[in-house]
């Protein structure tokens, strides 16, 4: 199975023998597996806050379920631009160059 992409000739199951031995690459430093292991514990942490503090505040306040998902909804886009904003203005301030 092969592509002709701007006149190269892509073939896509190197695609992912490659990725495959990125991955084994990646798993054999110990170093980038923990930190591979704890962003995925971060994320599966903020994914199950949002699942169940809606619940959580339903039941304890005696919130009705949209009213529970709307308070968490725009709290954690507060949160988001405000630490968006936080990280630009640091950005600023530094001086950071990009290469």
């Amino acid at each position: 199975m092969s592509n002709n992409v701007d006149g190269m000739l892509i073939r896509h199951y190197n695609l992912f023998s490659d990725y495959g031995k990125s991955l084994i690459r990646i798993f054999k430093s110990p170093a980038y597996t923990l930190l591979t292991l704890s962003s995925v514990i971060g994320v599966l942490g903020g994914s199950g806050t949002l699942a169940f503090t809606p619940k959580y505040f339903a039941s304890q306040y005696s919130l009705p379920l949209w009213k529970a998902n709307m308070i968490i909804g725009n709290t954690c886009t507060i949160e988001l631009w405000e630490s968006l904003r936080f990280v630009l203005f640091y950005i600023k301030r530094i001086d950071v160059q990009f290469k």
